[in-house]
């Protein structure tokens, strides 16, 4: 049986328990909320919305990582692979949260901290990139 949840920015978002992320520490800032989905349409490409289904008026903007730096490499340590239960790398979507800003050159994507979805039983987490030299304030637009 479906399940919906309304939301001001996407309306009435339907869905199945098996479509449900969770992270399973929650987002630094957010750690009450556990449960979203990930909402994804042609017209907001290539940005995706984390949609939390705790407070349905809070989603976060996404983006592939490689869209913004075609070779970047999220290493999450083995601690982190665990606690996702993540065995296999194809299982692995990464994704990184954007900051909108009202004039679009200023947006920038938290490359640092990638949000890893196992997509094998839908557990996420947030990871600090130990080592990497990716910034929190990457900007999406270049010159």
């Amino acid at each position: 049986m479906p399940l919906e949840v309304k939301d001001t920015r996407f309306g009435t978002i339907r869905y199945e328990e098996g479509d449900v992320i969770e992270v399973t520490d929650g987002l630094p800032g957010f750690r009450h909320l556990r449960r979203f989905l990930l909402i994804e349409s042609d017209e907001l490409a290539p940005l995706k919305f984390l949609q939390s289904l705790e407070e349905p008026f809070l989603s976060f903007p996404l983006i592939d990582p490689r869209i913004v730096v075609p070779d970047y490499r999220a290493e999450i340590d083995e601690t982190g692979r665990e606690g996702l239960e993540l065995e296999e790398p194809k299982n692995a979507l990464v994704y990184c949260i954007v900051t909108l800003a009202e004039r679009p050159e200023n947006s920038t994507a938290n490359l640092r901290a990638p949000l890893v979805i196992n997509t094998a039983n839908m557990r996420a987490g947030q990871f600090i990139l130990q080592g990497a030299e990716y910034s929190v304030t990457e900007p999406l637009l270049r010159s």
